[in-house]
């Protein structure tokens, strides 16, 4: 499957050099390649995730020059066949590490801390200081409220899975709202 993506991405950028490349494991959504460790390709796994995609694209390309962190850049794209295997997007790697919480926990430099705190500020401050009119004009995007979709979901689990759980893990579950 892999080498069909690359293949994907040939037939569409025949110019694109790809001295070698290697999965991501992380993509959970998208098989994430990693190409002449510069560049990142996504495909979609599902045909939902292609919707997701392509919305994503458009977001990414309307706040490029809106945004001084630096963001993907889907200077490689492909949306035409919805099939999951044949979209993909692909911008350059970005440098850093991801912020999970185990290694932001881990990190003893103050001056470092501050310094990832002050980016992530500015991203934000950035990022809203586009108008919610803005947005659903020229993006058609929807104003929603996360926390209202975060209890539908936890609703959806509760009435679909909890009769499958052990008393114990709906219990610590329950806790977790």
């Amino acid at each position: 499957m892999i080498n069909n993506y690359m293949k994907n991405v040939k037939s569409i950028y025949p110019n694109i050099s790809i001295e070698n490349f290697y999965l991501n494991e992380m993509g959970q959504n998208n098989d994430v390649l990693i190409v002449n460790h510069s560049l990142v390709f996504r495909f979609p796994k599902y045909k939902n995730g292609i919707i997701q995609l392509k919305r994503e694209t458009e977001i990414l390309q309307y706040i490029k020059d809106i945004i001084s962190t630096p963001i993907p850049n889907p200077i490689y794209q492909y949306l035409e066949e919805l099939e999951p295997g044949k979209v993909f997007t692909g911008y350059h790697l970005i440098d850093g590490v991801p912020l999970w919480g185990e290694s932001l926990r881990g990190i003893k430099n103050h001056a470092l801390v501050k310094g990832l705190a002050t980016q992530l500020v500015s991203f934000l401050v950035e990022l809203h200081s586009i108008s919610e009119e803005k947005l659903s004009r020229e993006l058609k995007l929807q104003v929603n409220n996360p926390r209202e979709e975060i209890n539908k979901l936890y609703d959806k689990i509760q009435k679909n899975l909890f009769a499958f759980m052990r008393r114990e893990a709906q219990k610590r579950n329950i806790t977790l709202l």
